[in-house]
């Protein structure tokens, strides 16, 4: 027999979703703030306990273990991560590659401090071609300044080193030689090249600035945990969850690949669903402790962000379009005004809502679900935790109902109608953004308060069904489940297609040949073989009359030949 686990760490609860014997079973712990890999080793010691085995004998039966983590999500929220250097081209170094902000109010500063920024000389044509050399000698003292000053980890980002990055290949051979690996201060050097091969200096800037400020802390955490499985026996590579719909293991996985990877899991989760219903449009809706995650699938397929906006920050990482808002069981309320306000800030699991009995004072929407009865006290995460009904009505008592001279079950009322009005409204927009003709053919909810929520939500949007799974209160680890080993490549030219231009086509599979070659190098670095592979292509493009984007999916192909070339010329003629 051999298991499959599936856990995804959230804000307040991390949910696992074990396969294997007669029937699947579900966990759900305590996320450890302090220490992601205490509730992990937890999720899957309950687990073990479910199938009646010593974890150990459970990890020598398991094939794979997928998770998803909020590591690198948490990092940015509490900015605390590494301290960077950042070389720029000379010139740029007090307004980066034309900055959103000015001066200090620039969102980049957030994560890098102005004085952690130097130029480097030398110049790239606009054709990739060089027209001055670098100084190395400059770098040298440039870098030593960063590392004097605590750098931990040097940012290189050129201007035009998309088009060639000879020079900031050189800067990373200049500090390697500098300080070789096997010395103690030796920086790590993250390239904008190596992250993005789009255009765009301030994008792939952001990119690799975002990147490298949360891979030490990525890397300390995800390679302890999967040195705790193996102390347990677990023989395979952890795989972890990337924002892309896949997962990939540990040693070739990019930190910012996981960045709202939970969420994008029970998205998949959500299109498992879909598919077994018959449907091709659907909107997703996650409520967990923390946040309700947003997703939708629009003619079957995943929205997805070319340029999705991290902290302030717009970035070209693509990733699955995920929105979210601050509404979930504990998010806090508060009277203001004579009226009832909730969220955006949260209790999360430590203290967590009142009724939690962890020291939480503040009145919450599961404490509210509580008085109000959606909720068995004596019953939660299956009986594992009891909850204190006393806290919960003494905290919506004190800060709701005096303050507004109305009964504790009234402000309950109160907070819940007003979590699924803002929700509701949110919904609303999201619909009509999508356009006139674009309705829902069902909401999915699940998460922790999904389901209870629901209802109450979905009753002024239109849409006729809601769909709920058994799986509800741990979907995304259910999600999980779905995943694939997936490497995602891309690249960003801009090339004019018309139909007969055989050069152009061979232009496009050059660069595919280059990804064939890096899929062939990371899915070897798997385990799989050639014969194991398939292989995606999609592409980006413009009509003539029209500049808005389109994306077009070519199915199951590792290069552009004229049949796809008639359908993307088809698909663009439709936006003339």
């Amino acid at each position: 027999m051999s298991f499959s686990i599936n856990i995804d760490t959230g804000g307040t609860f991390t949910d696992g979703f074990f396969a294997g014997g007669a029937e699947p079973q579900t966990v759900k712990v305590l996320t450890t703030p302090h220490d992601l890999t205490v509730c992990l080793a937890d999720c899957i010691k309950e687990g073990a306990a479910r199938f009646g085995l010593p974890v150990e004998e459970l990890l020598k039966k398991t094939g794979i273990i997928r998770y998803s983590t909020t590591i690198g999500t948490n990092t940015i929220i509490q900015r605390n991560g590494s301290k960077l250097g950042l070389v720029v081209t000379a010139g740029f170094e007090e307004n980066i590659y034309g900055g959103a902000g000015e001066g200090a109010d620039d969102p980049l500063y957030h994560f890098i401090s102005p004085d952690m920024i130097t130029g480097a000389t030398g110049q790239i044509g606009p054709t990739g071609q060089e027209v001055e050399p670098l100084s190395k000698q400059a770098v040298l003292d440039n870098v030593q300044k960063l590392i004097d000053q605590g750098a931990r980890a040097i940012v290189v980002s050129l201007y035009r080193s998309y088009l060639n990055p000879a020079h900031e290949q050189q800067i990373k051979t200049i500090i390697k030689e500098e300080f070789p690996r096997f010395y103690l201060g030796s920086p790590n050097v993250f390239l904008a090249s190596e992250v993005s091969d789009w255009p765009g200096e301030r994008l792939r800037t952001s990119t690799a600035v975002l990147n490298a400020y949360i891979h030490r802390s990525m890397a300390r955490y995800l390679y302890k945990a999967e040195e705790d499985l193996r102390q347990r026996f677990f023989s395979r590579p952890l795989l972890v969850v990337h924002n892309s719909g896949g997962v990939a293991r540990v040693a070739k996985t990019r930190a910012l690949s996981t960045y709202n990877s939970g969420p994008v899991a029970g998205l998949v989760g959500a299109n498992r669903l879909r598919q077994m219903y018959g449907l091709q449009n659907i909107i997703s809706t996650d409520m967990g402790g923390t946040s309700l995650d947003l997703g939708l699938i629009r003619d079957g397929s995943f929205n997805l962000e070319l340029q999705p906006v991290v902290a302030g920050l717009p970035i070209n990482h693509a990733m699955i379009e995920i929105k979210a808002i601050g509404a979930g069981g504990g998010s806090i309320a508060r009277a203001v005004g004579g009226q009832v306000e909730v969220g955006p800030a949260s209790a999360g699991s430590l203290p967590g809502p009142a009724c939690f009995d962890l020291g939480g004072d503040k009145p919450t929407v599961t404490d509210a679900d509580l008085i109000l009865g959606f909720i068995d006290p004596g019953y939660f995460l299956g009986g594992r935790i009891k909850l204190n009904r006393e806290q919960a009505v003494e905290a919506v008592s004190k800060h709701i109902a005096v303050p507004l001279g109305v009964s504790v079950e009234e402000a309950a009322a109160m907070i819940k109608q007003k979590v699924d009005g803002n929700i509701a409204d949110y919904l609303t927009e999201l619909i009509k953004n999508c356009g006139a003709d674009w309705r829902p053919e069902a909401v999915l909810a699940y998460g922790g308060a999904g389901p209870t929520h629901c209802c109450g939500y979905t009753a002024r949007l239109p849409v006729k069904k809601i769909i709920t799974s058994p799986y509800s209160p741990v979907f995304s680890a259910f999600g999980l489940c779905n995943m694939d080993v997936v490497h995602k490549y891309s690249i960003s030219r801009e090339i004019a297609i018309s139909s007969g231009c055989e050069e152009k086509i061979e232009a496009v599979n050059n660069f595919l040949e280059k990804f064939k070659a890096a899929a062939y190098r990371d899915m070897r670095g798997e385990g799989f073989g050639p014969g194991e592979i398939n292989f995606h292509l999609e592409v980006f493009g413009r009509s003539s009359s029209n500049m808005e984007e389109e994306r077009v999916l070519l199915g199951d192909a590792d290069k552009l030949s004229a049949k796809e070339l008639d359908l993307l010329g088809c698909k663009l003629a439709l936006l003339s």
